[in-house]
């Protein structure tokens, strides 16, 4: 029983770290392009090198809309309207508190390959605690694409970092769906 608890640690581990790995073999691939034209374009404001970022910026999109797509695709899917929030005796929580979980995210959330937005930009990432804890089926919705897919990275990379603790009604976890906003400013 033991060598079976050890192997489905270590195959949990695996996976989670092949997911880490693949997020930052992308990050570091862009990095060095995004370096590339930096160099190239001295100045910042310049067109040519607005339009090579943003094109640049159009693929790293697409690179990661695919690492999601291979991430979740042995996932369970679950309809969320389909999780009852009215009965629950106690609600979802994140180990330290919903505050906690905050930091961690912002932590995380790589700003810098977002250099190129303006203005205001929103999501909110929604996902699912199931009744052991883990988060399943996250997504994230808002006007910005890129944004709600950095927000999504940014899940993938914390998950296993904190705790979640499920919702439960009549004191048995139930699974529970959270939804969290994020707003940020770009001057």
């Amino acid at each position: 029983m033991k060598k079976l608890f050890s192997f489905f640690i270590t195959l949990i581990s695996v996976f989670v770290f092949s997911q880490f790995a693949e997020i930052k073999k992308i990050d570091k691939k862009f990095e060095q392009k995004y370096s590339e034209i930096r160099k190239k374009y001295k100045k910042v404001h310049n067109a040519e090198r607005e339009k090579e970022e943003a094109k640049l910026y159009e693929e790293q999109a697409i690179e990661y809309e695919n690492a999601i797509a291979e991430f979740q695709k042995n996932e369970e899917k679950i309809d969320v309207k389909t999780l009852s929030t009215d009965n629950w005796s106690k609600p979802i929580n994140f180990e330290g508190g919903i505050g906690a979980f905050r930091k961690l995210f912002a932590e995380n959330f790589d700003i810098s390959i977002l250099s190129g937005n303006s203005g205001t930009v929103k999501s909110e990432v929604k996902f699912i605690v199931d009744e052991k804890g883990n988060v399943l089926n996250i997504s994230a919705n808002g006007s910005d694409k890129f944004f709600n897919q950095i927000a999504v990275l940014t899940m993938f990379r914390i998950k296993d970092k904190g705790k979640w603790t499920p919702a439960e009604i009549d004191g048995k976890p139930v699974k529970s769906a959270f939804r969290f906003p994020i707003t940020m400013n770009f001057e």
